[in-house]
């Protein structure tokens, strides 16, 4: 193969440590002049994908490039909904996280009645304008705070978009799995609400991440039989399944 599409969580870290041998075969692959991409369904930005690279000692030089769901649908916020308003389910306020919305164009809304859409990026908050809701979804995948919201979106016709179609996470050394975004966006379908998803394993994000390495032999490298394997099949990539 000429290039590689490397998942991030599960493949080459854990989110404490690189996993072993990583380190070794990006250095490896580096040398060989492989073409390297990241693509990854965190809902953060790109470039935090590969700021975050150097804390697990992986040498983000070696790599084109990040594509994560949370650029895509960054993207798709600028693009398609300046001058709208929102209700975004978020992440705790951090780094990565708290500016998301800069340079959209998309601001909150002051409740769901004023809203045009609803963001869905983390488990941890319900963000309006005038207050910050916190939840415990990540860590028990309670959906209930969501139910009463999305009811009233789903009356008002409200789309959401999902920046992290991820249901769970692995558990991170000495923790527990937590819940993703694609948990709570799965609730918002089943109550009859309709989900744009951006990340694996829809096929476009697989087809970015080709076009991003400029080569005709790739192969991407995934953890989760859903989001990678299946995705990279409607993209008709062979894959490297790393099961364990």
């Amino acid at each position: 193969y000429d290039g590689f599409i490397f998942d991030l969580f599960g493949v080459l870290h854990n989110g404490a440590v690189a996993l072993p041998g990583a380190v070794d075969l990006i250095e490896k692959l580096k040398r060989m002049d492989k073409k390297l991409v990241i693509l990854s369904n965190s809902s953060k930005r790109s470039a935090w994908a590969l700021k975050e690279l150097s804390k697990f000692g992986l040498d983000a030089t070696a790599f084109l490039g990040a594509i994560t769901s949370g650029e895509e649908a960054w993207k798709a916020l600028e693009s398609d909904w300046p001058g709208k308003s929102c209700i975004w389910l978020a992440k705790a306020d951090g780094s990565g996280v708290t500016d998301y919305l800069e340079g959209t164009g998309v601001k909150l809304a002051s409740d769901v009645k004023e809203a045009d859409f609803v963001l869905n990026s983390g488990t941890n908050t319900i963000r309006t304008s005038s207050r910050t809701e916190h939840v415990d979804c990540e860590s028990t995948g309670d959906l209930e705070p969501y139910r009463d919201l999305f009811q009233h979106a789903i009356a008002r016709g409200l789309p959401m978009l999902c920046a992290n179609p991820d249901f769970r996470s692995p558990a991170k050394p000495g923790a527990k799995e937590t819940f993703q975004p694609g948990h709570v966006a799965r609730l918002y379908e089943e109550l009859g609400g309709v989900v744009t998803y951006y990340g694996k394993p829809c096929a476009a994000h697989f087809e970015a991440a080709r076009r991003l390495l400029g080569a005709d032999a790739v192969a991407h490298v995934g953890d989760s039989f859903f989001h990678d394997v299946c995705g990279a099949a409607a993209a008709e990539i062979p894959v490297v399944f790393v099961a364990g």
